[in-house]
């Protein structure tokens, strides 16, 4: 079950990448400061961004894993889970060696039910 990203945050993303990109042309049009082209290639960075995430889930949720895609991308395996806690908006899902933050903030609306059925029906082998 893929668990995809908030809009707005997706929006949000785009509206900065492009605002980043109207004020570097702007500053290479005006030929004003040298260092304000670089907002160009940070605005491209954000908009490079939003296709990365647009395209892929925040949370792949699967009977044998929990895999959150981003830069970084981890993974986690079910039988390996000691607890999963939900606390300020975030589902922590800890192992023995490792641990993995799901920030609700970051989720769709219409996957947070989805999300809380899974976490409700997981077996956490003790």
């Amino acid at each position: 079950m893929k668990i995809l990203y908030n809009q707005q945050q997706l929006n949000k993303l785009l509206l900065f990448g492009i605002a980043y990109v109207i004020i570097g042309f702007s500053a290479l049009a005006m030929a004003t400061s040298g260092y304000l082209v670089g907002f160009t290639m940070i605005g491209l960075l954000y908009i490079g961004q939003f296709i990365f995430v647009k395209n892929r889930g925040y949370v792949i949720l699967t009977k044998q894993s929990i895999k959150t895609n981003g830069l970084f991308k981890k993974e986690i395996e079910t039988k390996n889970i000691r607890s999963v806690t939900y606390f300020a908006g975030d589902y922590v899902i800890k192992t023995d060696k490792k641990e993995l933050v799901i920030n609700t903030n970051f989720v769709d609306q219409a996957s947070m039910l989805p999300l809380k059925d899974y976490f409700d029906n997981l077996e956490i082998q003790a």
